[in-house]
């Protein structure tokens, strides 16, 4: 998802840079490298060269812009990823980290957990009881509190509550 600088920058580049006739020129370059009348390291030396030369032209003070995502962005957690520090992003399957490879996932046991639950889950490393998961095995419903297993990769586990 662009943020508006990322659409700032973009726009502020010298339209030689973003136009198709840039990519129709690669395409007869990349005909050439098949050919062999020219090499890819050549290629890829006169491409660094040229966009390096195109984005030193970009006057960085002169773009505006926040750090945020667009409109009709995905929403956004408020805690950071417990690995990296970065945002997580709300999608339908996953809540997941845009830096590294944490997710917990949107439904887990036939349950669909909260952006609210998995505040909690990251900031304090268990959620509250849950009711409503569903047994795979016996097609039963459950209730348990979600443990998070690994700050890397989000795995959860189940802590059940202990009989009276």
């Amino acid at each position: 998802i662009p943020t508006e600088t990322g659409i700032a920058f973009f726009n502020a580049l010298p339209d030689i840079a973003t136009q198709p006739d840039m990519t129709a020129l690669w395409s007869e370059q990349q005909t050439l490298i098949e050919q062999g009348s020219l090499s890819v390291d050549d290629f890829i030396s006169k491409l660094m060269t040229f966009l390096t030369e195109q984005v030193s032209q970009v006057d960085v003070g002169e773009i505006k812009g926040e750090h945020k995502p667009r409109e009709g962005g995905l929403p956004r957690l408020e805690s950071p990823c417990p690995n990296c520090g970065n945002e997580i992003v709300a999608s339908a399957k996953t809540y997941a980290c845009t830096g590294c490879t944490f997710k917990v996932w949107s439904t887990i046991a036939d349950k669909k957990i909260t952006a609210s639950q998995v505040e909690t889950l990251i900031k304090k490393g268990k959620t509250v009881e849950i009711k409503g998961f569903v047994s795979k095995k016996t097609g039963k419903s459950f209730s348990a509190m979600l443990v998070l297993q690994d700050k890397t990769t989000g795995a959860v586990s189940f802590e059940f509550a202990k009989k009276k």
